[in-house]
């Protein structure tokens, strides 16, 4: 199984980084905003990137400026059963993305 993993300083409060990862509003402003999302653990969020496509991804884990775990459900097949963590540690300053097939 493939990882690949990001790891990303922001100079943020884990609040900040967690609202844009769990809103229409965050998400629409770091992604896409063709999106319809929910901030509800087994909600499936969709996204749509230029008209094309629709990426789905379910809530599988919110743990409030912690982490935030996404399964892809249905997009392009690569990427489906594609888990993706967001984890954020409030000492380092630092947010780690996980993407594991």
């Amino acid at each position: 199984m493939a990882s690949i993993v990001h790891l990303q300083t922001v100079n943020v409060p884990a609040s900040k980084v967690y609202e844009a990862l769990t809103t229409a509003k965050g998400l629409s402003e770091i992604w896409t905003n063709e999106l319809i999302v929910n901030i509800q653990i087994g909600f499936t969020n969709e996204f749509r990137f230029g008209g094309k496509g629709l990426t789905k991804m379910r809530v599988d884990e919110l743990a409030t400026d912690k982490k935030i775990l996404w399964q892809c459900v249905d997009s392009d097949p690569e990427w489906i059963g594609t888990t993706i963590s967001f984890d954020s540690r409030k000492k380092t300053g630092r947010l780690q993305s996980f993407f594991v097939r």
